[in-house]
Formats: structure tokens, sequence, C-alpha cells
């Protein structure tokens, strides 16, 4: 879970958003990469984790751990992943290299192998995509200080704790990491068009500190 410090929370309110609208469109080559996704969905019932790491292979439940009550399930085919689930039904895909779709319909496969251990009851539901992150190149580098000076609402910039500037939008309500080398990663983002979106915004307010 990302905690955003209070100072900057303001970013996030809806009461406002100071940057300057723009219809200029990305420049071909700066396109997103890398992008993983996390998501969450219910079950509709209560699961014995136990039970389901008795039957299930890739499966891990170790009562012994801090999070003890928590069933891991890995899978590795269509994609490598890590799902998560608790007593009470919740559950949790973690960092996933797929689009939206093809994560539901993982979602619905682990749902699936839930309800064959013992819980015919089990439903897929309140599929949720929480978090994408994705990783772009603007081409040029950055003066992290300046964005940081006129800009000072949105970010957030330790340079002797951290290399890299965190800048905060509320539409698309994200958080884009800038490092002065240029690369910019998108973490938050509801989706790859959110994310999209929120590139595209910043971009201009970048290049106007390049070096």
């Amino acid at each position: 879970c990302r905690v955003i410090p209070e100072e900057h929370a303001a970013a996030f309110a809806v009461g406002y958003d100071d940057i300057p609208p723009s219809s200029e469109e990305l420049p071909p080559e700066v396109t997103l990469t890398g992008v993983t996704m996390a998501a969450t969905f219910h079950l509709r019932c209560e699961v014995n984790i136990q039970q389901c790491a008795m039957q299930l292979r890739n499966a891990t439940y170790n009562p012994r751990c801090r999070n003890g009550s928590v069933l891991r399930i890995r899978l590795v085919d269509p994609t490598p992943l890590c799902a998560e689930f608790w007593p009470g039904g919740e559950a949790c895909i973690k960092n996933c290299k797929a689009n939206a779709e093809e994560l539901r319909i993982i979602a619905r496969r682990l749902a699936r192998m839930i309800q064959k251990c013992g819980h015919p009851n089990a439903k897929f539901n309140a599929f949720r995509v929480y978090n994408l992150q994705a990783q772009a190149r603007l081409g040029f580098p950055v003066r992290l200080e300046a964005v940081a000076k006129k800009w000072e609402r949105h970010c957030m910039y330790e340079p002797e704790v951290t290399n890299c500037l965190q800048f905060f939008l509320a539409e698309p309500r994200c958080s884009l990491q800038i490092y002065g080398t240029g690369t910019v990663a998108v973490r938050g983002a509801a989706g790859m068009p959110e994310a999209q979106e929120a590139l595209r915004k910043v971009y201009p307010l970048l290049r106007e500190f390049s070096r």
C-alpha cells in the first residue's frame, strides 16, 4: 500500500489541479514498457486456507509467519505471478505482466481452483485492477531541483534520501517517479489509458526543465 505524505496529499484532492491543460501528444519514441498490474477480487465465501494448501500444487501456507493466515499460490502459465488468499474470501494478485483482460481470466482461473478445493460456494466477484506500473524514457535528462521548485505542491523530492522525484497527479490519480536521467515510472494508475494520459500530461512540464 502506497502511503502519501500528508503535506503532499493535496495533489490528490478533488479541490484543485493547477497543471495547465495541453493537447500535445507524446512523441512516438516515448512509450510505456515493462507494464505490470495488480488486482483484487472476492470469492464471496469463507476459505479454509489449510485445506486449500494441502490440495493445491504450488500453494504455500505457513501459520508461523507474521501473515500466517495467508494462502499463496504461484503460477507460471500463462505468466509468472503470485496470488494471495485470506480466510474471509479476499484475494490479491501481485504484480503481473498481463493486460487487464488477461488478468481477469487468470483471476477467474484462481477462483475456480479454490472452488474445486471443497468450496462450491466460491464465486468470482468484485474484480478490480488497482495498481498499474510502467516506465518510459523521455529522451532527455531532467533538472529535478527546478521541477520540484516550480511544482512543489505536486512534488516530493529528497535528494539526500533518493535519486528520484515523486510527482503526484489528481487526474488521473497516480504518481510518477522521475529520474534525472529522463526515466519516468508511473505507479498506481488504474489502467493503461490512465498511465498514458499521466505521462502525456507531465511531459511538457518536464521538457521545460530538460538539461
